[in-house]
């Protein structure tokens, strides 16, 4: 069993298969996981969350772990061969959105390139490509004006070729 306390608040993630799971950047989250055996390795993107084990109950920390985050981030379990994948809606607190808003622009008065290849989705410098016929994605973010009441702000992505 895969429980998630949001806040200490016990969500069951057994039950949240393929639903996106909002919360806020600074809530502070454990997990914990009842399982036999070796303990499952735990993500969040690229972070491995560790965690502590006693009689077959696993836990991590209680920590703001999407503290740094903002949109959909990804929970992947690792466990017997077995991947398991949760979507998280990261919604940013308005203090976070504004000062996200302000880096943006002050890099972008610095160099509006840098912003196209760090939203970029390939990984090739666009000056190290010598064919002219290629594309590049372009990711960029917008505020979604649904979420712009109570203090939360969501970036929703777009793409662009």
């Amino acid at each position: 069993m895969i429980k998630i306390f949001i806040n200490d608040i016990p969500k069951d993630l057994s039950r949240s298969f393929g639903d996106v799971i909002n919360i806020s950047e600074l809530d502070q989250i454990l997990f914990q996981f009842d399982c036999e055996g070796e303990p499952p390795k735990v993500y969040i993107e690229d972070y491995e969350v560790l965690l502590e084990g006693k009689n077959n109950l696993y836990f991590s920390d209680r920590y703001q772990f999407f503290r740094e985050s903002f949109g959909i981030s990804y929970l992947r379990i690792y466990y017997k061969d077995e991947l398991f994948e949760f979507a998280f809606n990261v919604l940013a607190e308005k203090v976070t959105s504004e000062q996200a808003e302000s880096i943006i622009e002050y890099v972008f008065t610095k160099n509006p390139n840098l912003l196209k290849v760090s939203f970029s989705r390939t990984t090739t410098e666009k000056s190290l490509v010598k064919d002219e016929s290629t594309h590049f994605c372009q990711r960029h973010s917008k505020i979604d004006p649904f979420y712009l009441t109570n203090g939360k702000v969501k970036l929703t992505p777009l793409i662009s070729y």
